[in-house]
């Protein structure tokens, strides 16, 4: 089983066709919720973000894309 987060996004949707198993994950990444409900990947895939160049709250691209990703991240070394 893969983990793509952003799999339901252009690029995310296109690469879960191409995997036999994967969770398509598209909420701001948290371990504790996160955990409970999957088991461990083979392999993270994290297309997740705000991509969007009009968005202007910069506190909230800070959270979604730098924040969660480093979350993603530790996680992922666990």
């Amino acid at each position: 089983m893969y983990l793509v987060t952003g799999g339901h996004g252009f690029i995310g949707s296109h690469l879960c066709e191409k995997l036999d198993s994967f969770v398509a994950y598209d909420e701001p990444f948290e371990t504790d919720e996160f955990e409970k409900q999957l088991e461990l990947p083979k392999a993270v895939f994290h297309l997740g973000a705000i991509s969007s160049t009009t968005e202007c709250d910069t506190q909230e691209l800070a959270r979604l894309n730098i924040l969660s990703s480093c979350e993603l991240l530790e996680w992922c070394v666990k």
